[in-house]
């Protein structure tokens, strides 16, 4: 039919009311004004003249597709349905590639599983295995499917191993460590160090230091989540030099982003900052916004534990800014759980349990399980303070409950319930919950050792072994000693003086107390404060130092409204009927 014809034709059916011209559209480009008239049409056409329609259209498109990028998923399906699989393969990955830049993750997964699809319909290059299974899994990765990202990855080492293909081998190996050394439910310390050890000997082996570099941050995060910094320091540094020496910046900034980590507990916070920013220099020039977030709410995160509120806040608001305008769910639940930390630590409560409940609802959304469980024991924590421990123990069960979780995940829940149980005169559920938190754990001082400092101290103080806390105490004090952690330094010379109280030693007692009400003072943290003052008004009135007793009841005061001041208004009376809290209001009229 000549285009004479053709207009002709089209114009009878817009007379008749069946076609209508797209608008805003320069070129002739037309609707059928029904769907179901169009389904009938089509329908009604053969499938070769299916076929034969939609490979022409797919021509047409293609001859004049530059520099129109939205039409990439169009010719993807005209090719599809046109029978011609490897030409519709190239433009599904085109397009899950565009939607994944723009962090459409939903739209990309769609395009990529049907190129997933049509890959068993033709043969695949090495590049374009590598490049479909390794978008895929990412995409799965971030939409928190780490089950599915698993299974692509064993797929893709399964085509490399059909193949001989060592080189998309390696990376289908490399990737699926990662889900085992990373934050995700598939964390498993032994088999993600087992799997990078073997990876990286391969790699060695074959000279390809890229994958090296990938493989001992994978060691380096391995170790850092089982608590041993040391390790996971020098397997971070070893990865940063290569990356360096190589130009592999994307590697460079993943590692700086997360080498990070072990240096805040190792006490070497300069460090951690300078590679904090520089990571966040890289992620600003590679316009990785998902990274960039997880960079910013790192650095506040580090911020907090460093007692530097203000700067925590700025660096998370923008990473939860940037994680919501993407929509990053994870990022979002990271955010809020840091905020929720911070709040916690700074003793406004209400904004506290605001954020980590926030936090974990998203957690559970995105399947990001440090939200779900450091967020619990958090919110737990908060919950006991302000009197309603039945609530705690809510919180931490449904963590312990969830299935098919690495075992590491369930320490922290459990040492908050051994001290939950230990302080409201559970002693043998106390001792199981210590001891179930305790089988495997062999990390030195990180987050989850100091919960487990916390939870034996509680339990023996409540067995009334005051010698066994007081060497906890101070084991966990010298640790900190080294690494600024004001906050939590503060805790545990609290727990030191509590410990010497119970062993009639006062002046020491006393100079513990009053260690860590100067470390709290220093970063305005609000959360212990009171009970700090609280036991030195009350050691101070054992010696008989009656002034230094009054002047500490009263400050203990003025911290107890201001906790009560920023506690949700439904556990306000709650809090102030605490007995420890009652006892101090009783004593001061």
């Amino acid at each position: 039919m000549d285009s004479t014809a053709l207009a002709h034709q089209i114009d009878l059916l817009e007379r008749a009311d069946l076609l209508r011209r797209a608008q805003g559209q320069a070129e002739l480009e037309y609707l059928f004004k029904h769907a179901l008239l169009q389904e009938s049409v089509y329908d009604t056409l053969l499938r070769n003249d299916r076929r034969r329609l939609h490979r022409l259209v797919a021509e047409t498109l293609e001859r004049e597709l530059s520099p129109h990028e939205e039409r990439v998923p169009l010719l993807a399906m005209h090719w599809d349905k046109a029978g011609v699989p490897a030409r519709a393969f190239d433009y599904y990955l085109r397009a899950g590639k565009n939607a994944a830049r723009v962090y459409a993750n939903a739209v990309a997964l769609m395009a990529y599983d049907r190129a997933f699809q049509l890959a068993g319909e033709f043969e695949l290059s090495p590049e374009q295995a590598q490049t479909l299974y390794s978008s895929r899994g990412r995409v799965l990765e971030l939409q928190g499917e780490y089950d599915a990202a698993l299974a692509n990855y064993q797929q893709q080492e399964a085509w490399a191993m059909e193949h001989g293909n060592l080189d998309v081998e390696l990376d289908a190996l490399i990737r699926r460590t990662t889900l085992f050394t990373t934050s995700t439910k598939l964390l498993n310390f032994e088999k993600g160090v087992q799997l990078s050890q073997g990876a990286l000997k391969r790699a060695r082996a074959a000279g390809n230091r890229a994958a090296e570099a990938k493989i001992l941050w994978n060691l380096s995060n391995a170790h850092f989540f089982a608590e041993q910094n040391a390790e996971a320091i020098r397997y971070g540094e070893a990865s940063v030099a290569i990356a360096r020496e190589l130009n592999l910046r994307e590697q460079l900034a993943f590692t700086l982003n997360d080498i990070a980590r072990p240096y805040i507990m190792a006490g070497r916070h300069a460090e951690a900052f300078a590679a904090m920013a520089e990571a966040e220099a890289l992620w600003r020039e590679l316009n990785n916004l998902p990274m960039l977030a997880d960079n910013l709410i790192g650095i506040g995160m580090s911020s907090v534990f460093a007692g530097d509120y203000q700067s925590a806040r700025e660096q998370v608001y923008e990473g939860l800014r940037i994680s919501r305008e993407i929509g990053n769910i994870w990022g979002e639940s990271y955010a809020h759980e840091t905020l929720g930390f911070m709040y916690a630590l700074s003793g406004e409560f209400e904004r506290a349990l605001e954020n980590l409940l926030t936090a974990l609802a998203l957690g559970e959304e995105a399947n990001y399980l440090d939200a779900q469980y450091t967020g619990a024991v958090v919110g737990a924590m908060l919950y006991q303070m302000l009197g309603v421990p039945e609530k705690a123990k809510s919180l931490l069960a449904r963590s312990l409950a969830r299935p098919n979780v690495a075992a590491g995940w369930l320490i922290i829940p459990n040492a908050m319930l051994a001290v939950l149980q230990a302080d409201t005169g559970d002693l043998e559920g106390a001792q199981v919950s210590l001891e179930r938190a305790e089988s495997g754990y062999e990390g030195d001082t990180g987050f989850w050792g100091l919960i487990l400092h916390l939870a034996r101290i509680r339990v023996v103080l409540a067995q009334a072994h005051p010698d066994a806390a007081l060497i906890e105490a101070r084991t966990a004090v010298e640790q900190l000693v080294s690494n600024g952690l004001h906050p939590f330094r503060a805790l545990f010379l609290y727990q030191e003086a509590l410990a010497l109280e119970q062993l009639g030693k006062l002046d020491e007692a006393i100079q513990s107390a009053e260690a860590a009400r100067r470390e709290l003072e220093d970063t305005a943290s609000h959360t212990w404060l009171w009970e700090i003052f609280a036991l030195l008004a009350r050691l101070y009135a054992m010696r008989g130092d009656v002034v230094r007793a009054q002047a500490t009841r009263q400050a203990a005061l003025v911290q107890v409204q201001f906790l009560a001041d920023h506690a949700p208004p439904e556990f306000r009376d709650s809090f102030l009927n605490r007995p420890e809290v009652r006892a101090l209001l009783q004593n001061s009229r």
